[in-house]
């Protein structure tokens, strides 16, 4: 009874991904008891223990665990405090997990893997681990130069027609903002197999590698060849193989081993398929714009674009996502539906009357328009009066239909980008179906 609360308590703790990758999410704080049996008791003990696993075979990693965890848990329980023997079993709970990864979930899908690996490998050899492993580092290597050099035409011979077209979606949208993603010394420094599907036709075989790697990950105005921002973290991402029809592999996937669960919206995924868009989680700070009102707080490396539904309408890319300027205050968040225009308009903000009349934008001027009744509902703030003229969305009966939706649009140009947004809605599904119906709708206006 005790050991399993113990098992609860230690996998939601939040101060053990300190320590051990147990994949768990959300915090929990726990009681004062609680807490004095992680604190004193688990955490040291995983600590030393992950320590003498990395460091040593493991049979002598046991041999030191187990004696010091049992000279710690000794101590504990004569002090003759009313925790010790508490203290003492988390201690000895704590020093398992670390050596033996007991609440370690990658260890646990891998462990899984490699059974299934096993069984597979017995009727068909494509299933041995030395040709996986080199499988995934070769399309590893090859596609970090391809995507430095957005070219696709090489990525067909490795990535499913899927994924292929996805990322044609997503070197068009990064060419867009005028970016170039640079990945230069990638090193793979693990691989974990952790999922497995072998088929009796092969057709639906499948294998997911977990590769944990470092690289220099490198975003550039292509313009002025600046650099925007630069990463060198070590990171885990999920690559998933299938198998063609010629029994080789082909990439259909990367999933960030960082990716918010939470984030994660399998109706908004279905919305896209429905539509034949493309769909990813998490974007990160790749396709964060960097000018505009809207985007002023955002900051790389920070920002999140997630939810992030991608593809072409009319010979057009559109874009749809959620925008989360600081993950730590998720609750303000936009959902944003996002077309490039064929010309520049500079800067312009539509947005609905604020109550402040001393609300301003800064660096841009207010503009009142002709028709009475939209400037009793909108405000027009703009870098350029000419161009807000030529703006073919600032017409009546478009503004009429924005003002019909069942929550709050509004509009932000920077130069030929046009941002269609909603603050603080929910990422759902009929969120969605409505920002695209005002989208298509922005499309007959502006006759694209």
């Amino acid at each position: 009874m005790f050991y399993n609360s113990l098992l609860v308590l230690l996998a939601n703790n939040p101060v053990l991904t300190l320590f051990g990758r147990s994949g768990g999410g959300g915090s929990s704080s726990g009681g004062g008891g609680e807490s004095i049996l992680v604190l004193l008791g688990y955490v040291p003990m995983h600590f030393f223990g992950a320590i003498f696993r990395r460091v040593m075979p493991l049979w002598l990693a046991s041999l030191i665990g187990w004696s010091v965890s049992v000279i710690y848990a000794g101590v504990w329980i004569l002090s003759g405090t009313s925790f010790g023997v508490f203290i003492a079993v988390a201690a000895i709970v704590g020093m398992g997990a670390g050596l033996y990864n007991w609440f370690d979930k990658i260890a646990k899908l891998s462990s899984i893997a490699k059974k299934k690996q096993v069984l597979a490998l017995a009727k068909d050899s494509s299933w041995d681990m030395t040709l996986l492993n080199k499988q995934t580092s070769d399309i590893f290597n090859k596609y970090q130069t391809d995507w430095s050099n957005n070219d696709s035409a090489a990525m067909q011979a490795y990535l499913t027609p899927y994924y292929l077209y996805h990322n044609q979606l997503m070197v068009l949208a990064i060419k867009q903002l005028g970016r170039k993603n640079l990945i230069s010394n990638p090193t793979i420094t693990k691989l974990d197999l952790v999922d497995l599907i072998d088929s009796d036709d092969n057709i639906r075989d499948s294998f997911t590698m977990l590769v944990s790697a470092r690289a220099v990950d490198e975003l550039y105005d292509s313009k002025t060849n600046n650099l925007i921002f630069s990463d060198k973290r070590p990171f885990k991402e999920y690559w998933r193989f299938i198998r063609n029809n010629k029994s080789s592999w082909l990439l259909d996937g990367i999933t960030q081993n960082t990716e918010e669960i939470s984030l994660r919206n399998n109706v908004i995924a279905n919305f896209a398929k429905s539509h034949n868009y493309c769909y990813s989680a998490d974007w990160g700070w790749l396709l964060l714009p960097g000018r505009g009102q809207l985007f002023g707080s955002g900051k790389f490396g920070t920002s999140d674009i997630n939810n992030h539904v991608i593809g072409v309408y009319n010979n057009t890319l559109i874009q749809l996502y959620n925008y989360v300027p600081n993950p730590k205050k998720y609750s303000d968040n936009y959902i944003i539906a996002q077309v490039a225009l064929p010309k520049s308009y500079g800067n312009i903000i539509v947005r609905k009357k604020r109550n402040n009349p001393f609300s301003s934008i800064k660096g841009l001027t207010r503009i009142t328009l002709e028709w009475g009744d939209f400037n009793k509902r909108y405000e027009v703030w703009a870098s350029d009066m000419e161009r807000v003229t030529s703006f073919e969305l600032l017409n009546p009966s478009f503004m009429v239909k924005l003002q019909e939706l069942p929550f709050e649009v509004n509009i932000e140009v920077v130069d030929n980008i046009v941002y269609l947004y909603s603050a603080k809605t929910e990422a759902l599904s009929k969120t969605y179906e409505t920002m695209l119906a005002i989208l298509y709708q922005a499309f007959k206006e502006m006759r694209m």
